[in-house]
C-alpha cells in the first residue's frame, strides 16, 4: 500500500528519490535523530517488530565496506544502517518505531544532530552566546565524534596505520591564516616538536594535505604503494615522479 503524500511531505521532499548527495547534504540529520531514539534491532523483534519495518535488511555489512579497529570500527562514513534508516524514513515506516520510543526527564535548550565541523561549531557559538545559562545536547550516530574531521586507524598485515576520514588538509594556524581567533581561544598548538627519524638514511618529505602529492606535485611528498600478489608483497615508491 503507497502511503498518501501529504503537502507537507512535498515541502520535505519525501515525494522525491534519495539522492547520495541529498541524503549526506540534509537527510542525515534527521534520521541520525531517528537512530538515537530507535531500540536495538532485536529489541524490536522481541516485541513483534520487524527490524525490516524500520528500514533494516535493505543494505548489509558490504555496503558499509572495511571499517578501522577498535572503535573506529564503527566510524567508518555513511553505514548501511544509515542508508536504510534514511529510506525508512522517507518512506514511512519509522511512525511505529517513534511511537515506541521512552520519554526522558531531561530538558534541553539547543540539540544539535551530528558532532563534526557543524556540530561542534554550532555548540561553541552557543555556549558562546548564553555561557552555562543554558544547556546544549550533541547528538552523533558514530561511536567517535569529529566527522569528516577525525582520523582512522586500520590494521593491515599487523602493522597499525593512520588516516583522516575526509579532512585533506591541515593548516597551523597562527596570528596570519583563516581562523586564529578561534584557534587561539580554543588553546590548539602554534608550535610543535617532532620525533627524529629512525630506521633510515633517506629523509621524508610530509606535504599538509593528502592529494597535492598523489595529483600535481610529487616532490611536496614522499609516497609508496603497497602490493601485495601472488608473487609477494613490494612497494612502489614516488610513483608520479617516475
Amino acid at each position: 500500500m503507497k502511503k498518501n503524500i501529504t503537502s507537507k511531505d512535498k515541502e520535505l521532499g519525501l515525494d522525491l528519490p534519495i539522492t547520495r548527495r541529498d541524503f549526506i547534504g540534509s537527510t542525515l540529520a534527521g534520521t541520525g535523530a531517528s537512530l538515537l531514539s530507535m531500540k536495538a534491532p532485536g529489541l524490536m523483534a522481541s516485541e513483534g517488530l520487524k527490524p525490516a519495518q524500520a528500514g533494516a535488511g535493505l543494505l548489509g555489512p558490504d555496503w558499509t565496506g572495511p571499517g578501522g579497529t577498535g572503535d573506529y570500527a564503527r566510524a567508518n562514513g555513511n553505514t548501511h544502517e544509515v542508508v536504510n534508516a534514511a529510506h525508512a524514513l522517507r518512506d514511512g515506516q519509522l511512525d511505529q518505531v517513534m511511537k515506541m520510543a521512552e520519554e526522558i526527564e531531561e530538558e534541553f535548550d539547543l540539540i544539535i544532530v551530528g558532532g563534526g565541523f557543524s556540530g561542534f561549531g554550532a555548540g561553541y557559538a552557543f555556549k558562546e552566546e548564553v555561557g552555562d545559562k543554558k544547556k546544549c545536547h550533541i547528538l552523533d550516530n558514530h561511536a567517535m565524534f569529529g566527522g569528516e574531521a577525525k582520523h582512522n586507524e586500520f590494521e593491515v598485515n599487523g602493522h597499525r596505520l593512520y588516516g583522516p576520514q575526509g579532512s585533506n588538509s591541515f593548516y597551523v594556524h597562527t596570528d596570519t591564516p583563516y581562523f586564529p581567533e578561534i584557534w587561539h581561544k580554543l588553546k590548539l598548538p602554534t608550535e610543535f616538536e617532532f620525533s627524529e627519524l629512525s630506521g633510515t638514511d633517506k629523509d621524508i618529505v610530509l606535504a599538509p594535505d593528502n592529494f597535492g602529492p598523489m595529483m600535481k606535485w610529487p616532490e611536496r611528498a614522499s609516497t609508496g604503494y603497497f602490493y601485495d600478489t601472488e608473487a609477494g608483497s613490494k612497494w612502489v615508491k614516488d610513483a608520479q615522479k617516475k
